[in-house]
């Protein structure tokens, strides 16, 4: 049975524990402790994945991006500093995200596209319920006809 994603109410449980350890002079690897917490046996991989393509020389185009694994906190991920992207060879630069549901954001670039040129998107933590940050979806832009 597939782990489901941690409430806002327990995973703050578990922020108040872990604080409270260090309080009282626990001394730990904070890396090891979260894969602790997150080395269940059938834990649910964060993704994100859209079927959208930009296309070459696109000015400020935009994409849909799906989540899977997790769901996206209430306003949270509209703040572009809840996102790691970067444009790489893309000519695009991260311009605005836009909640269109729960699993769902539609993020806007600046910027014109190149063909052939790579951008990674990463969720992180701050824009999700759960405790970690997507895995990175590398988007490549279509090749110059």
């Amino acid at each position: 049975m597939p782990r489901t994603v941690l409430t806002p109410e327990r995973k703050a449980e578990h922020v108040d524990a872990f604080l409270a350890a260090r309080a009282a002079g626990v001394k730990a690897d904070t890396l090891k402790e979260l894969k602790g917490l997150l080395s269940y046996r059938d834990y649910v991989q964060v993704e994100l994945s859209t079927a959208d393509t930009i296309d070459h020389g696109i000015a400020t185009p935009s994409i849909t991006l799906d989540l899977a694994g997790d769901t996206f906190v209430a306003n949270g991920e509209e703040n572009t500093d809840n996102w790691e992207v970067d444009g790489g060879d893309s000519g695009l630069s991260l311009g605005s995200v836009t909640r269109v549901g729960d699993t769902q954001v539609t993020m806007a670039f600046t910027g014109t596209s190149v063909g052939d040129g790579q951008l990674t998107i990463k969720a992180l933590a701050a824009a999700l319920v759960g405790y970690v940050n997507s895995k990175t979806l590398v988007f490549t832009i279509e090749s110059e006809s």
